[in-house]
């Protein structure tokens, strides 16, 4: 092959495509709660942070030398829904019930300090590929510790947009909390 010709991987077939839509699910190897549907997608996001390992006399960057010093993990979902059902998966929120001359409502008040019972088991995008096999993706231990956007545009309605941090376990402090899943 001619230097600096590139031949890319083809799909071997259309089954193997994974399409972009999805649902969101709390806890789904666990209890599965269904968040909602997905408008405008939603995005998966891996930073990485890596080491070189110096040593007297090199040049340069050494292969095998080089080692991870962090793998963050985030999903930002693209909720076409909000209610407070999927507010309360993986926010620190209090939901009271309240009544006045209108009727009975849900008013939700965001809390300050984070409790055990916020954090999700996992936070899964389930989506499918072409030939209708499941494709997950999977934050472990998932918390929304970053922004909460609510979208409200003139005759359309409201979006959310929820950013989830993935933590590591206290017993697998060296495995991020990242699977992506997909069935064959």
């Amino acid at each position: 092959m001619a230097n600096g010709v590139f031949s890319p991987n083809s799909v071997d077939s259309a089954s193997d495509i994974v399409l972009g839509e999805c649902a969101v699910y709390a806890n789904y190897y666990t209890t599965p709660v269904l968040l909602g549907a997905t408008s405008g997608g939603s995005k998966l996001d891996i930073t990485k942070s890596i080491t070189d390992c110096k040593y007297d006399g090199a040049y340069g960057k050494t292969k095998g030398l080089r080692r991870y010093d962090k793998v963050d993990a985030k999903i930002t979902v693209n909720y076409l829904r909000i209610d407070y059902t999927n507010l309360a998966y993986g926010i620190p929120i209090t939901v009271v019930d309240g009544t006045d001359q209108d009727g009975t409502y849900k008013e939700i008040q965001f809390d300050i300090e984070y409790a055990a019972e916020d954090v999700l088991t996992d936070l899964s995008l389930v989506g499918q590929r072409w030939d209708g096999k499941a494709a997950v993706v999977k934050l472990d231990n998932a918390l929304c510790v970053d922004k909460i956007e609510l979208d409200f545009k003139e005759k359309d309605y409201l979006s959310a947009q929820i950013v989830y941090t993935g933590f590591y376990g206290y017993s697998t402090p060296t495995t991020p909390p990242i699977h992506l899943l997909d069935s064959y």
